[in-house]
């Protein structure tokens, strides 16, 4: 594992953790901020990308900025005028996003195996418990969004720990590339 992607990996962890320990303490105050600040996110790189193009070329072969440029703006203006309706998906979104990411954890305990590392199956079972938290989100069994955003708080704080869990053993047992 690459001193880089190491130091990514932990800094994505990290910013998990404090996410997910927000959505925890503030769920409902939380989950509006996050959408606000995306969706200026959103806007700013739609609109950087729409005039980026616009000042490179007019050749049809980059027309697709420009498409990508205007779904983002728009992404961008549903996740502020439309904001209770993303918190809405946003669960299925982070159900998604963890059930992507166990499956990939999953994979990487089998490979651990496969190298003979320890504790490989303690990742895989970590990895199935988040895989089975990111299914339950898809579907959102619960009812009140404040439960729901603790939930996804803590299935973020789980999904951090477990990442920086990971990159600690592959450090121990790995040679530095």
């Amino acid at each position: 594992m690459s001193k880089s992607f190491r130091n990514s990996m932990i800094l994505s962890s990290v910013v998990l953790l404090l996410l997910g320990l927000t959505l925890v303490i503030w769920p409902t105050t939380s989950q509006r901020i996050i959408c606000f600040v995306a969706g200026a996110l959103c806007l700013v790189i739609g609109i950087s990308r729409i005039i980026a193009q616009w000042k490179l070329s007019r050749d049809f072969g980059f027309q697709i900025s420009y498409l990508f440029g205007i779904l983002v703006l728009l992404v961008g203006l549903l996740l502020i005028i439309k904001a209770d309706a993303m918190i809405a998906l946003f669960g299925t979104l982070i159900g998604l996003v963890l059930t992507a990411d166990s499956i990939v954890k999953l994979q990487i305990s089998f490979q651990m195996r496969a190298l003979s590392l320890p504790r490989w199956s303690a990742h895989a079972i970590s990895a199935a418990v988040l895989l089975v938290i990111g299914i339950v989100m898809l579907f959102d069994p619960f009812s009140g969004a404040k439960a729901m955003a603790i939930c996804m708080g803590i299935a973020l704080m789980i999904d951090a720990i477990a990442n920086i869990w990971t990159v600690i053993e592959m450090r121990k047992n790995i040679v530095e590339t």
